[in-house]
């Protein structure tokens, strides 16, 4: 059960922010080189950089963390996404059938009419969609959040750590699919083993350095987690974690490292309420 669930609420933002510089520069080629400016020319001064502030101990230097800004998506389904949603519905009654009140309600006694039904679908796509918004906004702030800060001590030995963690975590899946961990990398990630590889380092340094900079919200807002907040918080960060009872969770982990956890999470709550939209 502990290595299954090592991963902890870190691992939903190590998927999405796994690879996403690399992304943003796939297809471009690099700048050629800009020539030197005379003497004259230069700037005298360097360029006024943000103001960071030293937290934990001088471990860190974290930038502005209120009022990031991310890049919003529309969260409204099309009418021709919701026709697709239909059409693959229809497909499965065979080929060249036509949806009608009949067969909605024969299948779906919960709707009446197609246009019932439409609207269900409708109301679906949305929340989907919204699920999607808030963890790319998630995904935008924590990587702004991490860029925005400098690491001051050597995390290796920590990365290396967590990356073993969420090596033994695809074992594990790859092992009760039945696979190998390239089969199983390759079907459920589409990913190859060098991407696989590139991937579990890429994600593992996020972990860590999103850990630290969120701690140092923790401490520049003044956050604690009281009994009464970590009995609040622990059902739900059980469930995310895999496990169905709290307490069984709260004996595969020390309270110390929930608590983390929860400190985390409440962290990154002040900069989700105050970030603003591009």
């Amino acid at each position: 059960m502990r290595t299954r669930n090592l991963i902890g609420i870190f691992l939903l933002l190590c998927f999405l922010l796994a690879g996403c510089r690399t992304a943003e520069n796939d297809g471009k080629e690099a700048p050629e080189e800009t020539p030197a400016l005379s003497a004259a020319a230069q700037p005298s001064e360097e360029p006024e950089q943000p103001e960071k502030t030293a937290v934990l101990n001088g471990a860190l230097l974290l930038g502005e963390y209120r009022g990031l800004t991310y890049a919003a998506t529309d969260v409204e389904p099309s009418e021709a996404e919701i026709e697709a949603q239909l059409a693959a519905l229809a497909a499965l009654y065979g080929a060249g059938t036509e949806l009608t009140d009949e067969l909605i309600a024969e299948h779906f006694p919960e709707y009446s009419t197609v246009t019932e039904y439409r609207e269900a679908v409708r109301q679906a796509l949305r929340q989907q969609k919204e699920e999607e918004t808030l963890r790319d906004k998630r995904r935008q702030l924590l990587a702004r959040l991490i860029d925005s800060a400098v690491l001051q001590k050597d995390v290796s030995q920590e990365v290396a750590a967590y990356r073993g963690s969420l090596l033994d975590f695809y074992r594990e899946r790859a092992a009760v699919a039945g696979e190998t961990l390239a089969d199983y990398c390759s079907r459920e990630l589409a990913m190859d083993e060098a991407a696989f590889e590139s991937y579990l380092t890429e994600a593992a340094e996020t972990y860590i350095r999103g850990r630290y900079c969120l701690r140092g919200v923790a401490e520049l807002e003044g956050l604690a987690v009281s009994e009464e907040t970590y009995e609040t918080m622990l059902p739900a960060l059980a469930q995310e974690n895999g496990y169905e009872a709290p307490a069984e969770f709260a004996e595969d982990y020390s309270k110390d490292v929930i608590r983390d956890m929860m400190l985390c999470e409440l962290a990154f709550q002040v900069v989700l309420e105050t970030a603003a939209a591009e």
